[in-house]
């Protein structure tokens, strides 16, 4: 039931996705198949590397983390100003192309689907970069991916995986050594979606910096 389920929720973003391949930081879904109990995506060949086998980036020039984050809010404002939300941003769903353009991979809202009706929770996401109420199975909107985007955030600035987000409310908040930095990182990665912004454009009134 699950599996069918999240086929087709898997099936109609491949069309979503292949009607907005104007968007630069889309990648063009030319095919959706269904082959042995399956579907799969023919998608564009991409040469580059992805921001978590890129170990290296918390090493580069801050600017460079900057650089990326501006990149991405961009992105994640084209997307959802068509009325898509991604809800799987994390490095490894990020592809950093040989030109330095950005591409997302992985959108996450078939999987969303399966890992809410499945009756035991299924290991399919990395944690740290997930908003709480996608985790605790809730409704979920624009803002989880400004939370995941605070965790990117961290993740260019430190090198690491920040602590899964059901495991933050009641903990201490975390710190990359600047003050600037870490307000925004906390107010984009505020466990309560009630107290995160839910748009870019929400976030940059408060902080034109990004």
């Amino acid at each position: 039931m699950a599996f069918e389920k999240g086929r087709t929720a898997f099936e109609r973003e491949a069309q979503l996705l292949n009607a907005s391949q104007d968007l630069s930081g889309i990648v063009p879904v030319y095919r959706c198949l269904n082959e042995n109990n399956t579907s799969y995506l023919v998608m564009e060949y991409l040469e580059g590397i992805s921001l978590w086998d890129s170990a290296d980036w918390y090493q580069e020039p801050l600017d460079s983390c900057e650089d990326i984050m501006r990149k991405l809010m961009d992105l994640v404002e084209q997307i959802h100003a068509r009325g898509i939300t991604h809800h799987n941003l994390a490095p490894d769903n990020i592809y950093l192309e040989s030109d330095g353009n950005l591409r997302l991979l992985d959108f996450g809202n078939a999987k969303r689907e399966v890992y809410q009706l499945s009756p035991t929770p299924l290991p399919i996401y990395e944690e740290g970069f997930i908003a709480p109420e996608i985790l605790e199975r809730h409704k979920a909107g624009t803002g989880a991916d400004l939370y995941s985007l605070g965790a990117l955030y961290y993740y260019l600035e430190t090198g690491k995986e920040p602590p899964a987000s059901v495991k933050r409310r009641k903990k201490k908040r975390f710190s990359v050594g600047d003050p600037q930095k870490d307000r925004m990182i906390q107010f984009l990665m505020e466990p309560d979606p009630g107290m995160r912004p839910e748009s870019i454009a929400q976030f940059r009134k408060v902080y034109p910096y990004l």
